[in-house]
Parts: structure tokens; sequence; C-alpha cells
């Protein structure tokens, strides 16, 4: 929290932690998965940390260097009811909301019985879509949205202030969509003002 652009002085101690779960366990805009299998932690970088002296811009982080970071969030697009997103093992995930919220264990006893890279808390599919809402536009923009347009979406989301480079969504995160196929979305992203470009040079 520390390295977010907007920083937040705050130590996540073993407390904080607590009252965090807390807080959601009695939260109903969410619900507790435990995955089939384990998932790496997220690597962690600010890909515009490199600054060229001789234009006075910052350049961003080739994407070539990211084929060596494991990514855990591979797309597989989803579409059932309303729910909408990206999940691979959405059909093999179990739902253990009614256990954790039915029962008393804290957030230690959580992590041992449903393992600490398996228990995920996933928020309600209007929660998400308010987050990917823009200033100014509706949230029925965003839940209107074809399932992949969404996944994308998501995904630039998911970067925070940073964003996405549109040569990363081509190379290593919709690696099977051709590059005319991304920059078509990515317009009409941008015509209903979801996403805004801009321009960086790499490093």
């Amino acid at each position: 929290m520390k390295h977010r652009k907007n920083k937040i002085p705050v130590i996540l101690s073993e407390g904080l932690k607590s009252h965090l779960w807390e807080y959601l366990v009695n939260n109903c805009d969410v619900e507790f998965f435990q995955l089939p299998h384990t998932r790496e932690d997220p690597v962690i970088f600010d890909r515009f940390l490199g600054y060229d002296k001789t234009s006075g811009k910052h350049t961003a982080v080739a994407p070539d260097e990211l084929d060596i970071l494991t990514d855990p969030y591979l797309v597989k697009p989803v579409s059932h009811g309303v729910i909408k997103g990206s999940c691979p093992c959405f059909l093999t995930r179990v739902n253990v909301t009614s256990f954790v919220q039915g029962s008393d264990l804290n957030l230690v006893q959580a992590i041992d019985k449903f393992g600490e890279r398996q228990l995920v808390i996933v928020a309600s599919q209007s929660k998400r879509e308010r987050m990917l809402s823009p200033p100014g536009v509706m949230r029925e923009v965003v839940s209107d949205l074809p399932e992949l347009e969404f996944c994308v979406l998501e995904r630039i989301g998911r970067a925070r202030h940073q964003g996405e480079i549109q040569t990363v969504l081509n190379k290593l995160v919709f690696k099977d969509l051709k590059t005319s196929h991304i920059h078509y979305i990515m317009k009409f992203l941008h015509t209903r003002s979801l996403v805004t470009k801009q321009s960086y040079s790499y490093a």
C-alpha cells in the first residue's frame, strides 16, 4: 500500500488483517471460494519507473520483460447469467461462503482449512461493475459490455493507475487474439469513455 500512487500510511499488521477479515465475513457483497489448486502470488512492479533524461519523459518497461513473470490471472471469459468476467476455474472452484459466514473461523483458521493461496474472495457483479465505471459513466454501460470486452476492461482496471500497455495485452494476456482485434476492443471501450489512451516510450 505504501507504493500506491495515493499512498495509504497503514502497516498491514496481523491485527488489521483480522479486522479486515471480520468485516469481509459480514459483508453481503462478497463470496468466498476455494480454488482447486494453489495460485501463485502476483508480481507487483512499477512499469513506469524508467525516466529518459533526454526527453524528460517517463518510459515504460519493455513488455518482453513480463515473459519471465507468473501471471496468476489467466484469461478465460465467463458469462453465466448475470455473472461476467474471467475465471479459468469457474466450474471447478467450490463456493464456501455459507460455511465461512456461518462459522466462527478467524483468518488463521480459515487459511489453515482452505489454504492460503486457494481461498479467494470475490466481489459481487454489481460491485465489480461499479468499480470499473469511471466518474460520469453509468454502471449500465459496463454491465452491457460483451464478455470479452468486459474481460479486457477488468484487466486494465486491475492495474489501477498504471493501466495496461496494449502490446502486453497483445503478446501476453490475450495471446489467441489478433492485434487488430485488441485494437478494436480498445477503440470500443474508448468510445464509451471507459478507458483513456496515453503514449509511452519503451525503455
